[in-house]
């Protein structure tokens, strides 16, 4: 009896093993939209393009405006940000507290698991809740079929147990949708991993960024 509970354990967790990709890198495309009412004008199509390997993340973020990167090296405890927007090149430090500040929005969210699926693609998705610090809601669709390699990159959501195929975050000014487009299981360069040389760029601590933003405003 008790040898037939064990072997029926096995073949369980076997069966969870194989059902689920466990890669050791990822890569990511999603469209993100801003949907606004009050002000039209705002409403634009940005990509987002985010690249996992267990120990190192790179994240773009590429509009018409412009292209911000974000680079984290989770032993070394360093990151970068890489903003190139017009004639304005900068290259932001980062250290292990300055990335868990600059994410912590989203790093201990509770989401409410909600009894709804949805076929997104071809991913069949559950449904998580979570409400924000500032009262905005954050509505996220994921498959449990997937399980990234690292949940400390820009954009993670940990509370999250499995891949984001389309979330949904309200804001004062509208609505952000982020929509899963690819997905590819294929080794990543180190190179997108690796902080470009600074010759073309200003360089600027974390905490000088802050205060040169709590400037302009």
């Amino acid at each position: 009896m008790r040898k037939g509970i064990i072997l029926a354990i096995i073949t369980i967790c076997s069966l969870v093993s194989i059902a689920q990709k466990l890669p050791s890198n990822v890569s990511l495309v999603y469209d993100v939209v801003m949907t606004t009412a009050s002000h039209p004008e705002l409403n634009q199509k940005t990509l987002l393009n985010i690249f996992l390997s267990p120990t190192q993340s790179r994240s773009e973020l590429i509009s018409k405006l412009g292209t911000e990167v974000a680079l984290f090296d989770n032993n070394s405890g360093k990151g970068n940000i890489i903003k190139e927007y017009g004639t304005q090149k900068l290259l932001i430090t980062l250290t292990r507290d300055n990335w868990i500040s600059k994410n912590i929005r989203f790093q201990n969210l509770k989401f409410s698991s909600e009894n709804e699926v949805k076929t997104i693609g071809s991913y069949i998705c559950n449904k998580a809740v979570a409400v924000l610090s500032d009262g905005y809601h954050l509505t996220v669709y994921f498959t449990s079929d997937i399980v990234l390699p690292n949940n400390q990159y820009q954009y993670a959501l940990p509370g999250i147990k499995g891949l984001p195929v389309q979330y949904e975050l309200s804001t004062a000014n509208g609505l952000i949708t982020y929509q899963l487009k690819a997905v590819s299981f294929d080794a990543i360069a180190n190179l997108l991993f690796q902080t470009p040389q600074a010759g073309k760029y200003r360089i600027m601590s974390y905490e000088e960024a802050q205060h040169s933003k709590a400037g302009e405003k």
